[in-house]
Parts: C-alpha cells; sequence; structure tokens
C-alpha cells in the first residue's frame, strides 16, 4: 500500500472540499464566523462534513487529476459562492422582512448590528434572523444543509470544469427579485394592518388637532405589528419559509 499516494488523495480532496464548503459557510447567516465563535470551529465542522464527502471527492478526482490544482480550486470557489448565494436566499428574505416591519413601524432607529450577517441591522431583522435559524436547525437544517451540498456535486461534479455563461449570471441576479417579491408577498399581511392603522390615526388626528398623531403612531404601529406577526408568523410565515427548498433556487439558476 501506498501510504504517501494516500496521505496526498486525503489532503487533495480535503482542499477541495473546503473551497466548495467555506464560501457556503461565509453566505449562510448562521454559520459564518460570527455565530460559530472564529474560524476554527467553522473549519473543524468543514473538516468533518468534507471526511463524510471523501469517498464521492476521491473517485470524482481520480478524472482530474492532470487539471492544474489552482484552477480546481478556484472552480470550486466559485461553485461554492453560486451555492451559498443560493442557499442563502430563504435566511436573506427572512431579514428582508424584519427590515420592512421595522420601517414601516418606524423603528428604524434603533438599528444595531446583526452578528448574523454582519453589517448594520433593525431589531426585527436580527430577531427574524436569531428566530428563523433556530427553527431551521431544530427541523434538522444541518442534515438539509449537508444533503444539499452533497447534491451540488450532482450538479456541479468536481470532474468537470465550470462552464460560464452569462446566461448564468441573469438567472443569479434575477433571484435578487425573488428574494424581494417573496419578502414583501410573506410581509403583506403586516403592512397592510400598519397602513390600516396609519389611516385611522390620520383620521382621528383630524379630528383631534392636539393629540401628537407621530408618538402615538409608534406606540400602537409596534403593538399592532407584533401581534399580527405572532399570529401569522407560526401559522403561515414559518411553515412557508421551511417549504423553501434550497436546491430549488439553485436549480433555477442551471436550467
Amino acid at each position: 500500500m501506498n501510504y504517501y499516494a494516500d496521505f496526498h488523495l486525503i489532503i487533495i480532496t480535503t482542499i477541495y472540499g473546503m473551497a466548495r464548503l467555506l464560501p457556503i459557510f461565509l453566505l449562510l447567516p448562521y454559520l459564518n464566523s460570527q455565530m460559530l465563535g472564529g474560524m476554527i470551529v467553522k473549519n473543524v465542522i468543514i473538516i468533518f462534513i468534507v471526511i463524510g464527502f471523501l469517498p464521492l471527492l476521491a473517485g470524482q478526482y481520480a478524472d482530474i487529476i492532470d487539471m492544474p490544482f489552482l484552477a480546481v480550486v478556484f472552480k470550486e470557489i466559485i461553485v461554492g459562492l453560486m451555492c451559498g448565494f443560493c442557499f442563502a436566499i430563504p435566511f436573506w428574505i427572512v431579514l428582508a422582512i424584519g427590515e420592512i416591519i421595522d420601517n414601516q413601524r418606524g423603528a428604524t432607529i434603533s438599528s444595531t448590528m446583526n452578528p448574523g450577517i454582519g453589517v448594520d441591522a433593525s431589531f426585527m431583522a436580527s430577531f427574524m434572523n436569531f428566530y428563523f435559524s433556530a427553527i431551521f436547525v431544530i427541523n434538522d437544517g444541518m442534515a438539509i444543509i449537508v444533503k444539499a451540498v452533497y447534491e451540488t456535486y450532482t450538479i456541479f461534479p468536481l470532474n468537470e470544469m465550470f462552464a460560464f455563461k452569462w446566461s448564468l449570471v441573469v438567472k443569479i441576479i434575477s433571484l435578487l427579485n425573488t428574494l424581494m417579491s417573496s419578502a414583501v408577498i410573506l410581509v403583506g399581511p403586516v403592512v397592510v394592518s400598519l397602513f390600516l392603522i396609519e389611516i385611522s390615526i390620520g383620521v382621528l388626528s383630524r379630528f383631534a388637532p392636539q393629540l401628537n398623531a407621530f408618538s402615538v403612531a409608534l406606540s400602537i404601529k409596534s403593538f399592532i405589528a407584533f401581534l399580527v406577526l405572532l399570529i401569522y408568523m407560526t401559522s403561515v410565515l414559518t411553515p412557508r419559509l421551511l417549504e423553501m427548498k434550497l436546491l430549488s433556487f439553485l436549480r433555477m439558476t442551471v436550467q
């Protein structure tokens, strides 16, 4: 048995596997460094996942043994970024829902640092991010992620070079339209409720000019937003989000 050849195969396939998994972990809000506690924890998790993929990667590596190492790594990084973008769509929809709610109820002034994505986010966006991440993990989210990553090796095999097409870029950009339209549709009941409250307060202020409509509206709209969201989130919103298959967005880009 050639131990050096086996060790070399394990190291090379592990690097190829990490090149695809690392961008996915960077883009998914609940799998990045700030949520997992640092690069060491994240890399350990990635390595354990890659170990499970070694038989698949070793079989596909036999067909690319003569390909340039850096070219394959670069291809895997590009594929990982594209897969991570598609997998993160449901989480970004949740963040957009939180941002829209806070914008409509006038609470964007309370923006805080969201540890999920590392940018300024409103309070409701941060809450929705943690809420959906917890629900996703409880519903075997990590197993879903691993299965989705495994399926990407069927869609984008390691032994095939990535064929760049402008149509692919257009389809990926079109996912932004899917993101925003889904967020607006799902947050619709809350926005409509806040709009009706805004109209009611506007009419009331016509009959009571001394009423400070702005301060009253902030309190009432916040109460109504949380009340409607409490009823709507558990019965409709969460099931709709969990129905979104991570691979469905990726298949939309390659079909």
